[in-house]
């Protein structure tokens, strides 16, 4: 009998450890508390229900002017802004927020990173959407626009430059699809 209690007693300790340490690792584990989140795809967008909508691109492929590369925009797609509210680390929820995401999908032929894509906006938002990932460009608005320009930049080829002085190429303008909204 006291073997069995003993088990019973041991065991309980065991997941009374195991589901304080594995909150603590949990709540080590996030770095950005509440942080806005974009979906990896239309899809998922769908499944979670954040998804609104698609932008038309008024270009599909953009020839660099300093360099052989050809941008090719896939899919311009927006949905609501959203973050994991991580409040109880065992069951988290995703949970709408303030703004919109807007994700341009794009294929490149250079492995290197010689152009940038940057909004042209007022938006509070939209002025911090800088960055840019191997295949999209995530930003983020807190007004949905109907239409806006995304300015195409080159590194500056020229030896000791690059980066430090950009050179505008092109301008593309996407303007958001009606019958979807």
């Amino acid at each position: 009998m006291k073997k069995i209690i003993g088990i019973i007693l041991g065991l309980i300790i065991i997941v009374i450890a195991y589901y304080y340490v594995s909150n603590f690792l949990c709540e080590c584990e996030i770095k950005c508390k509440n942080c806005p989140k974009t979906s990896e795809n239309i899809k998922t967008s769908k499944q979670s229900g954040f998804y609104i909508g698609k932008y038309i691109a008024s270009l599909n492929t953009i020839r660099l002017k300093n360099y052989k590369e050809k941008i090719i925009i896939t899919n311009v797609w927006v949905e609501k802004s959203w973050f994991i509210n991580t409040d109880d680390c065992s069951s988290p929820k995703l949970e709408k927020t303030d703004g919109y995401n807007i994700v341009l999908e794009f294929k490149k032929t250079n492995k290197d990173f010689i152009f940038s894509l940057m909004p042209v906006t007022n938006d509070r938002f939209g002025k911090s959407s800088y960055g840019i990932n191997e295949n999209k460009k995530e930003m983020r608005f807190e007004k949905l626009p109907s239409k806006f320009k995304i300015i195409v930049e080159e590194r500056n080829p020229a030896k000791g430059v690059g980066w430090t002085k950009r050179i505008i190429t092109d301008t593309i303008v996407l303007n958001l699809k009606k019958n979807e909204l």
